[in-house]
């Protein structure tokens, strides 16, 4: 029978029929048919306890079947691959796309996925997983997949920066409109931004964002503003004047 052992469970196959696995002519039948009563086993204590992650199998004692002569890799079957090819029949669950040795329970990712659209359909600015994480007690591995496929299915008007990193941040759409809108208006106003004033909006590295932003723009990037071309065209004009008078100018001021 299986056994948890930490977050995996563990199919112990050593048993008095195990000793004789090796001596069939085929036994991988008869360890398949092992595993698949143990994942039977596993899936009713999974709707029982309501626990949700679904963890690799791994085997402890497995007798390893005889390779034919001249053989280098062993043909041995893996418990995770015999999940795989379950899933969706014995094993009512989904692999999780960022690591294919997770597996969810259907109850459990319908209950999380309720809860993070929730809270996640209320952000109105950008906020860290790692926040939502430790605030909402969301499981770290179920939370990003959940947030990408709402994403993708139109259910929740976002993005996410950063990936699965520790920096992700999820943005709601609202809140980018609104930081486009400002950036664009300020801008048009005055012809410059300085990139203090765009991280406050929660943009974390201003720079590139806007280099992004205005790649058509034709913007001059110094260490702490960019500028647009009309500044640059009046300072230009100033300086040329002055040099014709043989006189100076105090730059600041054009700006």
């Amino acid at each position: 029978m299986p056994k948890r052992e930490g977050p995996y469970l563990i199919l112990t196959l050593r048993s008095p029929v195990t000793y004789e696995i090796d001596d069939l002519a085929n036994p991988d039948q008869a360890l398949g048919t092992y595993l698949i009563s143990a994942l039977k086993d596993y899936q009713e204590s999974e709707t029982e306890r309501n626990t949700g992650t679904v963890a690799p199998l791994r085997k402890r004692g497995c007798p390893k079947k005889k390779l034919p002569p001249g053989s280098e890799t062993s043909t041995e079957p893996e418990g995770e691959s015999v999940l795989h090819e379950r899933l969706g029949t014995i094993i009512q669950g989904k692999v999780d796309s960022s690591d294919s040795r997770s597996f969810f329970t259907d109850s459990y990712v319908a209950q999380h996925t309720a809860r993070i659209r929730g809270a996640l359909s209320a952000l109105t600015r950008p906020v860290p997983f790692l926040s939502l994480i430790s605030h909402f007690k969301f499981p770290e591995k179920l939370v990003y997949r959940v947030a990408e496929d709402l994403i993708k299915q139109g259910r929740l008007a976002a993005s996410i920066v950063d990936g699965h990193s520790e920096q992700a941040v999820i943005i709601p759409d609202i809140y980018a409109a609104s930081q486009n809108e400002w950036i664009n208006s300020f801008f048009k106003q005055n012809n410059y931004l300085e990139y203090d004033a765009v991280a406050r909006l929660g943009i974390r590295d201003p720079k590139t964002f806007l280099k992004k932003k205005f790649k058509d723009e034709g913007l001059t990037f110094f260490s702490s503003c960019c500028v647009g071309k009309y500044i640059l065209s009046q300072i230009e004009a100033t300086i040329e004047e002055a040099l014709r008078c043989s006189s100076w100018v105090d730059v600041f001021v054009c700006i």
